[in-house]
């Protein structure tokens, strides 16, 4: 959750949107090899020397959340995130849209709180 398409629409307004790439931390540690490759054709693309000296296929996902759960008193409540789901879906929907692709959070299962 969060008001990207609020900075996206920023950088917009300065650069032609072929100048991006966007990546989701899903995405970078589902499948990390596939994600740099996809970053490096884009650099190459566009005339950038890409030499990073290490082949994609030799990057470790990162490893996301490791730590242990939060306590269940500081674990927020279903009504708050229902809340804070219902404000941040229509931010969603507008990086969604800015970035020409839907990356799903409303239907993962992850995060049942957007579900009605």
């Amino acid at each position: 959750m969060g008001r990207y398409a609020d900075s996206i629409e920023r950088w917009l307004a300065h650069f032609d949107a072929s100048c991006f790439h966007f990546v989701s931390l899903d995405e970078l540690s589902q499948d990390s090899g596939r994600v740099l490759r996809e970053i490096e054709a884009k650099l190459q693309a566009r005339g950038a020397c890409v030499d990073v000296g290490v082949p994609v296929t030799d990057v470790a996902a990162p490893k996301l959340n490791e730590g242990a759960p939060l306590p269940a008193h500081l674990e927020p409540d279903e009504a708050l995130l229902r809340e804070l789901a219902a404000y941040y879906r229509p931010h969603n929907e507008r990086l969604f849209a800015l970035i020409g692709r839907d990356l799903n959070w409303h239907a993962d299962k992850r995060f049942w709180w957007y579900r009605d």
